[in-house]
């Protein structure tokens, strides 16, 4: 995949895809996680064979590991109504 970064296109990184999706608000990036499990449940694996191939990765630093588990401690329902079947 490619982006178009200052008239030059680049191939995307990790670091660019980061970037971009920090610019995105709060519902934009909820949609983004939304759209990564439509993409994960289409595979073979469970999406949780990924993350234990990203926490086992040597590339993963301690600040990365903060973030997925910030991610994780802040994933409850909080104010959004439970829906049946949308576990």
């Amino acid at each position: 995949m490619k982006v178009l970064i200052n008239d030059k296109l680049v191939d995307i990184t990790p670091e660019i895809l980061a970037e971009l999706f920090a610019e995105l608000d709060a519902d934009e990036q909820a949609m983004f996680f939304n759209h990564v499990d439509m993409v994960a449940s289409k595979w073979q694996a469970p999406f949780c064979f990924q993350l234990q191939s990203i926490t086992d990765s040597e590339l993963l630093t301690l600040q990365g590991r903060r973030v997925m588990q910030g991610i994780g401690e802040y994933s409850h329902w909080g104010l959004v109504p439970q829906v049946k079947g949308d576990l």
